[in-house]
């Protein structure tokens, strides 16, 4: 079934698979899953170097045993409100799309951003507005104010999330910027450091030695990938569609 949790099997059978360098797609079609579930679980429990299915399964059980336990005390507690989502869609419930968001941070794990930065920009990514408060990611997300503050610091860092606080109120708002180029730029600056440092490891160590031809090669691969990102920086600026289009 689809929808139901992966059993022991099944993750015994993605470890195989990491293990002889398969995609996470090709995975999904020899369990007949959907791609989005092998990705989240690889995604959740380790990366493709270090998943492991028995500490997977026990993180499930673990899950699951909590889950369970926590039913009991939300009967003697004030029943607490859902957050009404932002997110529009034709027949999509709030449940569907909170689940393609967490399914889209698991994608953007891969790419090596951490778990809870992740989570912040899926969600930001998927509501109309493309704007929540802190407390509406804190419910969203079942974490604390602090993990959010942080998880927005690291997005802030890659100008991928913008704080604003709205005229009256006294609680941020935590947006995000859909300026991709700046995005890019800001890739490009982090690239220029390693260029530059390693330019001057192979001057230092010298072209004929080992080392020196390694950090050379580097700082000429740098600035190859420094020039691309300019290009396509350039070429979005030219295609961006405008309003309405």
């Amino acid at each position: 079934m689809p929808g139901a949790r992966l059993t022991a099997g099944e993750r015994a059978r993605i470890a195989d698979g990491l293990r002889a360098r398969q995609s996470c797609a090709a995975i999904a079609r020899q369990l007949r899953r959907p791609t989005s579930t092998v990705t989240r679980e690889v995604a959740r429990n380790g990366g493709r170097s270090g998943y492991a299915p028995e500490r997977a399964q026990q993180a499930t059980d673990q899950r699951a045993r909590r889950g369970r336990s926590a039913t009991p005390g939300r009967a003697h507690a004030a029943p607490r409100p859902a957050p009404q989502p932002a997110e529009s869609g034709p027949g999509l419930g709030p449940g569907a799309v909170r689940d393609f968001a967490e399914d889209f941070a698991s994608v953007i794990m891969l790419a090596g951003t951490p778990r809870m930065p992740a989570r912040v920009l899926a969600h930001l990514l998927v509501t109309d507005t493309g704007a929540l408060g802190a407390r509406e990611l804190c419910d969203r997300l079942s974490a604390s104010p602090g993990a959010i503050s942080k998880a927005v610091r690291f997005l802030e860092a890659f100008s991928l999330v913008r704080r604003e606080r709205p005229p009256g109120q006294r609680r941020d708002l935590y947006r995000f910027s859909g300026d991709w180029v700046q995005t890019f730029a800001r890739r490009e600056e982090l690239f220029a450091p390693w260029e530059d440092g390693a330019r001057r490891g192979a001057h230092l160590l010298g072209p004929r030695t080992p080392a020196g031809a390694r950090m050379a090669e580097l700082a000429h691969f740098m600035r190859i990938v420094r020039g691309t990102i300019v290009q396509v920086r350039e070429r979005w600026r030219r295609a961006r569609p405008g309003p309405g289009s």
